[in-house]
């Protein structure tokens, strides 16, 4: 598995993802359910902010861990899954029925993302951002894409109040409030 890993990076960092996600799902194959060859991979993958090969990875890490899931590796999963989903290879890669059984609020809001920054249906976005709020009010990443949907909308002001609130907060990850930050510096 380590050499079609090796094999897979290349062709990801030469720009053939198509031929990336065969070969590292050949790699995944043949590591059968070894959860750190999967975490190993998907830092590979994230460290070249490769988001969906990394989502893919960090969630066959969540899968083959039989539900024990740490804090440390819930918000790695978050951040690639965000940030995957404004790939337009999100939904050919990703299953999404299997990022609703690991998490369906999060499973909302990168569908959520896919469908502003993909398709551009903010109608969408909006009521699945809806239904993740409904399942977990509070979910920082939630208000992260909200508040992105909110410039989208021309809502400035509330966008920057939320970014602002994120940005602020130290009991939430920090790549969520580096995210914040670098949003407020892009709103005029």
């Amino acid at each position: 598995p380590y050499a079609q890993l090796k094999l897979a990076l290349a062709l990801s960092d030469a720009g053939y993802s198509r031929r990336a996600y065969d070969t590292l799902d050949a790699a995944s194959e043949l590591a059968g359910g070894d959860a750190a060859f999967f975490k190993m991979a998907a830092q590979e993958f994230a460290g070249r902010e490769a988001w969906v090969a990394a989502a893919e990875m960090y969630l066959r890490v969540i899968q083959n861990q039989g539900g024990a899931v740490s804090d440390e590796l819930k918000e790695l999963y978050n951040e690639a899954l965000f940030k995957a989903a404004e790939n337009a290879e999100f939904r050919i890669v990703l299953d999404m029925e299997e990022l609703v059984r690991v998490d369906e609020p999060m499973a909302l809001v990168a569908q959520a993302r896919f469908e502003l920054r993909a398709n551009a249906n903010m109608e969408k976005a909006r009521g699945l951002l809806n239904r993740a709020k409904g399942l977990k009010p509070e979910m920082p990443e939630a208000a992260l894409f909200e508040a992105e949907l909110f410039y989208k909308e021309g809502r400035r002001p509330e966008a920057k109040q939320i970014l602002s609130g994120l940005r602020d907060n130290q009991n939430i990850a920090q790549w969520i409030r580096t995210m914040a930050e670098s949003f407020l510096q892009q709103l005029p």
